[in-house]
């Protein structure tokens, strides 16, 4: 009679990646940028508006002269 082995190598490591992914991020829903963060300028790369950088200071009404915006940020980042 053969019985399967309850350990699958795929499993376990999607497991281990799932686990990783969730422990490592820096800002997770509800947070809040630091102010030393929205001053960092990031490359936009395509579909920009203009602007060859983006600060999200630029976005903060306390800091860009009472604008009000809201933002969807979808972050990827590839080597």
């Amino acid at each position: 009679m053969h019985t399967r082995s309850i350990y699958n190598p795929y499993i376990a490591a999607l497991l281990i990646f799932a686990v990783n992914i969730a422990l490592t991020q820096e800002y997770q829903t509800g947070d809040y940028f630091s102010s030393e963060d929205q001053q960092i300028p990031f490359e936009i790369c395509a579909n920009g508006n203009g602007q060859e950088t983006l600060r999200l200071a630029d976005y903060n009404y306390a800091l860009n002269g009472g604008e009000h915006y809201v933002i969807w940020l979808d972050i990827f980042a590839a080597d």
